[in-house]
């Protein structure tokens, strides 16, 4: 193996660049990345300066434009250039050889970042499915170097595509040539989930997708490849198949509203939120109490809506009441006063968020972000792994359900302008210098 300068190292390792090198990325390393073939020990990360991200060399993730390239001898040293850790290949962790035998148990579920929130079990399964189907490459060139994993994602998507049965992990091994067990490690080490897993979510996505369309629920169980109306049901994003479909019929959700102050110059505002039998649900901002309970409304229109009263007389649920008003909007009104608290919200409200699992994927992303920071629609789309998404991003941000505590303003264009804002520009501009002021002090 070559170094950086062309040379071999002692222990045929290759020597680690200057910090944030981008020419010391010569053919070997640039071949190795393009291949995906790691060294087991090795140290060296690259990162991407269009997206902030660095990983180890090996990651399954598309490979970036050489001249966006920078390489780093270890993790700490991108860490210390400013760079976020990768979630797919996790390039701040040592490298250790497989286990002969893997533990679900020890698995850590997927998260955005630390300070961002858990969503719904099968909404983090659907996104992360998304996610490794389209960056598994199609195209021989960009293939790993053995080629199984790339042919099980097909016959997974095929299997799924035409509703049948998901093959069974010990036909897919006998198929390829390889023991169930390797199959199920290696899979799992590449794409982040297991071939169950990767179906299951696929299958969901396909389910959800025929609801939205307006397809009865038992059709679309049946399109979809479910062998019992159970398994469609038998998912924990708390929403059932005829909710999604009806937008929220036969649920019964609070609303709530408060007068608030937020942002530079300070802007007056009520914020209005729904809740569900989950959690918090819906967030909006309005000129007055009638116009938030109107969005709440637009949002889940056929939903039961009852509005909480801070001071309502409701008998033995009086104190009930004012103290799940008094509680929730202590917690929010302070959001509106201190941007940076976002993250520790997003970890202690209960959330029913819904949404497609492209858009859960940028609402994750979003709730990366700090407070002061601002990125284009095209940085948010390259870290999500979808360069060419911008006008998806933008409407995936405009669809945001939680004002303020998934931070959509932070979102600019790339020539400078604020962009839109589902509230109000001035509510945008606004919430903008509050955080950049924050930040300063």
């Amino acid at each position: 193996m070559t170094s950086v300068s062309g040379e071999k190292t002692a222990a045929g390792m290759t020597a680690p660049p200057a910090a944030g090198d981008a020419q010391g990325c010569d053919e070997a390393i640039w071949q190795r990345l393009l291949a995906r073939h790691p060294i087991a020990g090795e140290a060296l990360r690259y990162g991407v300066i269009t997206t902030g991200i660095f990983c180890r060399i090996g990651c399954p993730s598309p490979a970036p434009r050489r001249d966006n390239l920078r390489l780093f001898a270890d993790a700490h040293a991108a860490r210390a250039a400013g760079m976020r850790a990768c979630r797919r290949c996790h390039p701040e962790q040592s490298d250790k050889p497989d286990r002969p035998h893997a533990d679900k148990q020890t698995r850590r579920p997927v998260r955005a970042t630390p300070g961002a929130p858990m969503m719904p079990e099968s909404n983090a399964l659907l996104s992360r499915a998304s996610t490794a189907a389209r960056s598994t490459p199609v195209d021989a060139a960009s293939a790993p170097a053995s080629p199984w994993p790339l042919a099980v994602c097909r016959q997974l998507e095929r299997a799924v595509a035409a509703g049948e049965p998901t093959p069974t992990l010990a036909s897919l091994a006998a198929e390829h040539g390889i023991s169930a067990s390797h199959l199920q490690r290696r899979f799992t080490t590449l794409l982040g989930l297991s071939p169950s897993e990767y179906s299951a979510g696929l299958r969901q996505m396909q389910f959800h997708a025929l609801l939205e369309e307006g397809h009865g629920v038992t059709e679309a169980i049946i399109a979809a490849g479910y062998r019992s109306s159970s398994r469609a049901y038998a998912r924990r994003d708390g929403i059932t198949p005829s909710a999604r479909r009806s937008g929220g019929q036969g649920e019964d959700l609070l609303a709530l509203h408060w007068p608030c102050r937020f942002g530079i110059p300070e802007q007056s505002c009520w914020l209005s939120a729904g809740l569900s039998a989950r959690g918090v649900a819906v967030i909006q901002l309005s000129d007055s109490r009638e116009a938030g309970q109107q969005a709440l409304e637009a949002r889940l229109p056929k939903a039961n809506w009852q509005q909480m009263e801070a001071d309502e007389q409701d008998g033995s649920g009086h104190a009930a009441s004012r103290l799940l008003h008094a509680s929730l909007g202590a917690r929010l009104l302070a959001l509106c006063e201190q941007p940076e608290t976002s993250h520790a919200l997003l970890l202690e409200l209960p959330l029913d968020v819904r949404g497609t699992a492209f858009q859960l994927s940028v609402w994750q992303q979003l709730n990366a972000t700090m407070s002061g920071d601002t990125l284009t629609y095209r940085q948010l789309a390259e870290a999500l792994e979808r360069p060419t998404a911008s006008r998806a991003v933008a409407n995936a941000c405009g669809a945001n359900p939680l004002a303020l505590l998934t931070p959509c303003h932070r979102v600019v264009r790339g020539d400078g302008g604020l962009g839109g804002y589902r509230w109000g520009v001035p509510l945008k501009q606004a919430r903008l210098a509050q955080e950049s002021g924050t930040r300063r002090e």
